[in-house]
């Protein structure tokens, strides 16, 4: 926990957070590393918040599937920032989260004004990070986690796992809001697995067929000035037969 007043700095170092076997249940939240705003007495800080920084380390946070989370907020938490001003930087650090598939697992969580300068490039692969599922795994803030998909299409299928193309994918909830799909495809430009729609057959010549219908009254009236002039041909000629000797 790192506190207000307090800056805690960490260089190639191992944070990890671990509920093992031994532990049949587990209420409320497993978090590894906590920055707030708040005192050792729970009193809020506004002008010196905590601050951690951590560079070139790893960490972790595991739950054993065994172990049972109980409580309002059982989940995982790999950095919690929250509180004005609090912050939390932590390039290049790796982050590893293990944990069972029901369990919400946050590799960044910030609220109530906190900053997290966590970037992170996950490892590359044909489903989200630390996903054995086509579903997200992990929850994040937005722009903070990217990684790269390896089986998409060019029309943006990247379930069918037989796609040649890499996607970069960035996670946006805001834009891509399903819980189970945040990540937004910068290839398409779309939410990930967001097939184009290919246009319906019966639309495909819309705009040409759209010009013909405009051009219809011109051509209509054209018609028409050709048929007037045909008929006033043949009142002539007719006139002129009556009129012969």
């Amino acid at each position: 926990t790192v506190r207000a007043n307090a800056k805690f700095r960490a260089y190639g170092s191992l944070i990890r957070a671990v509920v093992t076997g031994d532990s049949p249940t587990m209420k409320g939240s497993l978090v590894a590393v906590d920055v707030s705003d708040q005192d050792e007495n729970g009193a809020f800080i506004d002008w010196a918040p905590g601050q951690f920084h951590m560079h070139g380390g790893i960490i972790t946070v595991t739950i054993d599937p065994a172990t049972q989370l109980l409580g309002k907020r059982a989940d995982a938490t790999a950095v919690w920032t929250h509180g004005a001003g609090a912050l939390s930087h932590t390039l290049d650090t790796a982050f590893v989260l293990k944990t069972p598939d029901n369990v919400p697992s946050y590799r960044v969580y910030e609220e109530s004004g906190g900053i997290s300068q966590t970037p992170l490039l996950w490892q590359s692969g044909p489903r989200p990070p630390m996903s054995s599922t086509e579903e997200n795994k992990i929850i994040s803030v937005d722009g903070q986690d990217l990684f790269v998909e390896t089986d998409c299409k060019a029309n943006g299928d990247c379930s069918s796992g037989d796609g040649m193309e890499a996607h970069l994918m960035v996670y946006n909830n805001s834009v891509c809001t399903s819980p189970t799909n945040p990540w937004l495809d910068t290839a398409t430009g779309r939410c990930r697995n967001g097939v184009e729609t290919p246009v319906p057959e019966v639309l495909a010549n819309f705009e040409a067929r759209l010009t013909e219908l405009e051009l219809l009254p011109a051509q209509i009236a054209d018609h028409e000035a050709q048929v007037v002039g045909q008929i006033e041909d043949l009142d002539e000629r007719v006139e002129a037969l009556e009129n012969a000797p």
